[in-house]
């Protein structure tokens, strides 16, 4: 045992000897009921542990109790009695300490673990409310707390599928009074939003009631709290609502004219609308480009204005005169326009709330999603039963595994034909949000999913968008639901190479040089420009992706490939304007898409929906959790995001082929 171990420190006036010096809080070390005198030994370590403790004494506290200890210690030097018997019982000694300790700590960890959750009451009592928060981001799929995350007793990240479950599972829980929404700047797509607002309506067909209240409001957000029962703004609050536009910005003349690069674009020559070149060529978006976007802007504004209306029971001419001429400025302006309710502090808009509650209580019991998703949504299980596979296919599709935020090829790939070999998935439901990215992965994923299809029910529902490459992988499964105000369509492919010689040459003075045997060896169009040759063999390969795409489009959608062309050319439609086309089967969210699955399987009693890929919040993701940090990195996300929008293109100087795309137009992000 160290000597150091056998001190402990105490506060004392009086030592019965010499009278101590006096020091701040005079706390001193002494040995309650080990007599220091009668250690026969000890082991170098141990000694020069406690001579470097009495020096740190010496110099902070007194000379006087640097002279009594060091009597002691030097008493127990010149006793070498045994000393390599006990060198070995203190290293020994101090070993089993160290285990037992480790063991100890274990126990302790694992036994606070069980009594945090043994006997642990329901936060949810009767008379409670459900709170949803619309400032935060839905992700698609649902992050589980993990290892980490349940130890800091931290809520999972609930995803939309599980939003609307969980909504739909409080209408029919008794200890629910209603639904609180937190209105704010809301980042969320409109066809995710719409999803929400139908399960919110459903909770009011039980006879609950939704109430809202916001600080701040914009257009986003507005469209889902005008369903609310009751919807309260702060009367200094801000309102952003301005009506439907875009705004693209064009990289043309920084590109070529000011950085002289030769931006190397090759499309289809029916492809006009398929615009997400033009902000590298360009100043100005196309005809072409003006044309589907102002239809776009009238689909989405047509299905958002006659949702308001029916929930506010205004006119739509009334609210289009709102829009023109700026008088949304503040909530005073909402309240006169009849669009919100009332306009109060958030203490007075909590009484009311309180004053409707079926009984009296003093404080709103709150209940947020990710407490009443770890109270009803068990884990998942290793030993599987029969289940219904839910595959969540977010961000942009790249080639390879790509990241956890992307469509991998490869990976989903895989993860289809491991779906398709395992006996207990008797079905998929596969909910995609993608603008498109890489040709040849999007085949790829095409070839396993549609194999999928041949052998069990695969039910595809697109997300806020299905486009291009998005929409390429839908066309591989048995039947397409998509929202009215969902973005899809897009089929269309461009091949785009930047030809960097002339600002290596001039601004850097940096040259290349071939040595060829045979006349297209280096042949790359970024170092070194194509010949007129070399752009056909670029062309060919981007007209047999379209003509491929084209052809997997008219299997899908049983039309003959004329008629797929006509519909296509890069073109992007709304959900209603694609069921329209006949490029959908059925306008609805995922929980129609999971129900049409499940009637197709006839799986009878309880159905088992499994996500996939399975997602853990990780250190980061809790940290995140922070107000503050999280607010840093929402802007550090979105820089991030608007950089990987407008120059997501990963170059391959090797293989030129790789440079073919199929994605929707850039930015399309409405408001």
């Amino acid at each position: 045992m160290s000597l150091v171990s056998i001190f402990h420190y105490r506060k004392r006036a009086d030592l019965g000897g010499p009278k101590a010096p006096s020091f701040a809080g005079q706390y001193v070390a002494i040995s309650s009921r080990i007599d220091c005198s009668q250690v026969q030994s000890c082991s170098l370590s141990v000694v020069w542990d406690c001579q470097g403790l009495l020096q740190l004494i010496q110099k902070r506290y007194s000379l006087y109790l640097v002279s009594y200890f060091k009597d002691k210690v030097m008493s127990i030097l010149r006793k070498p009695k045994g000393f390599w018997k006990n060198v070995g019982s203190v290293v020994l000694g101090n070993l089993l300490y160290r285990v037992l300790s480790l063991f100890l700590l274990l126990f302790l960890i694992i036994g606070i673990l069980l009594l945090r959750n043994c006997g642990k009451d329901s936060v949810i009592e009767e008379g409670s409310f459900l709170v949803i928060d619309m400032t935060k981001e839905w992700q698609e799929n649902t992050e589980r707390p993990g290892s980490i995350g349940n130890f800091l007793d931290a809520e999972a990240k609930v995803g939309l599928h599980d939003m609307l479950r969980l909504i739909d599972s409080a209408g029919n829980d008794d200890r629910f009074e209603g639904i609180i929404l937190r209105v704010g700047d809301c980042p969320n797509g409109y066809a995710a939003i719409r999803e929400v607002r139908q399960a919110l309506q459903r909770f009011q067909d039980k006879g609950k009631k939704v109430y809202a209240y916001g600080d701040v409001v914009t257009q986003r957000g507005y469209y889902l709290a005008s369903v609310a029962d009751r919807f309260s703004m702060n009367e200094e609050g801000y309102v952003l609502m301005r009506g439907f536009g875009a705004e693209l910005t064009y990289f043309g003349e920084l590109l070529q004219s000011k950085l002289k690069i030769d931006v190397q674009v090759f499309r289809p020559d029916d492809n006009a609308f398929k615009s997400a070149v033009e902000p590298y060529t360009q100043n100005q978006s196309s005809i072409a480009n003006k044309t589907q976007y102002r239809a776009i802007l009238k689909g989405m504004y047509d299905i958002y204005a006659e949702d308001v209306s029916a929930s506010r029971g205004v006119d739509r001419r009334s609210l289009d005169r709102h829009f023109d001429s700026l008088r949304l400025r503040n909530p005073n302006a909402l309240l006169n326009a009849s669009l919100i309710d009332a306009v109060e502090p958030r203490h007075v808009f909590e009484e009311y709330v309180k004053s409707a509650q079926s009984e009296s209580l003093d404080d709103l019991r709150k209940v947020s999603l990710g407490q009443y998703y770890t109270e009803i949504i068990p884990e998942v299980k290793d030993d599987e039963d029969d289940h219904i596979a839910l595959v969540f296919a977010e961000g942009s599709i790249v080639d390879g595994k790509g990241s956890l935020d992307q469509i991998g090829g490869d990976r989903y790939a895989k993860m289809f034909s491991d779906l398709r070999k395992n006996e207990k998935v008797k079905g998929a439901v596969l909910r995609i949000n993608s603008g498109g990215g890489s040709a040849l992965a999007s085949e790829i994923m095409w070839q396993e999913i549609n194999a999928f299809a041949n052998e069990k029910p695969l039910i595809i529902s697109i997300g806020d968008v299905a486009a291009s490459g998005g929409y390429y992988m839908a066309c591989g499964g048995d039947y397409i639901y998509s929202e009215s105000n969902a973005i899809t369509g897009s089929i269309g492919v461009f091949g785009i190479i930047p030809n960097i010689t002339q600002p290596l040459e001039e601004y850097l003075g940096v040259y290349t040089d071939t040595i060829l045997l045979h006349d297209h060896a280096t042949m790359n169009g970024i170092t070194k420009p194509f010949t007129e040759y070399e752009k056909s063999i670029v062309q060919e390969g981007v007209n047999n992706t379209y003509n491929l795409f084209l052809k997997r489009v008219a299997e899908a959608r049983k039309l003959s490939v004329d008629d797929a062309g006509k519909i296509a050319r890069g073109r992007v439609y709304t959900g209603r304007q694609a069921l329209n086309l006949g490029l959908i089967d059925e306008v609805g969210g995922l929980d129609k898409a999971v129900d049409h699955c499940i009637n197709e399987v006839g799986l009878e009693g309880n159905i088992e929906l499994k996500a996939y890929p399975q997602k853990e919040r990780g250190a980061l993701s809790l940290l995140m959790d922070s107000d503050e940090i999280g607010e840093q990195a929402k802007v550090i996300e979105s820089v991030g995001n608007y950089i990987t929008n407008n120059f997501g293109f990963m170059l391959d100087a090797n293989m030129p082929q790789k440079n073919i795309y199929m994605m929707m137009p850039v930015m399309m992000d409405l408001e």
